[in-house]
């Protein structure tokens, strides 16, 4: 369950990072390029896609009772 809560996370914070962070988001890409820069955003989504998928996996089954 921990890898989900901090695959959930990870993939909030990057998403959430261009918007309110505006001028940091122009610094990076200033000093990496944009290519390097979009990049390292793809490799961040992928990372927390596969823990993401990790956590789901290894999670405990629960009933949900209604």
């Amino acid at each position: 369950m921990t890898l989900l809560i901090i695959g959930v996370a990870l993939w909030s914070m990057t998403h959430l990072f261009p918007a309110l962070a505006p001028t940091a988001r122009q610094g990076l890409v200033a000093r990496l390029g944009e290519k390097a820069y979009k990049g390292g955003f793809a490799l961040l989504i992928v990372a927390a896609l596969a823990l993401i998928i990790m956590g789901w996996k290894t999670a405990p089954p629960a009933t949900v009772e209604v």
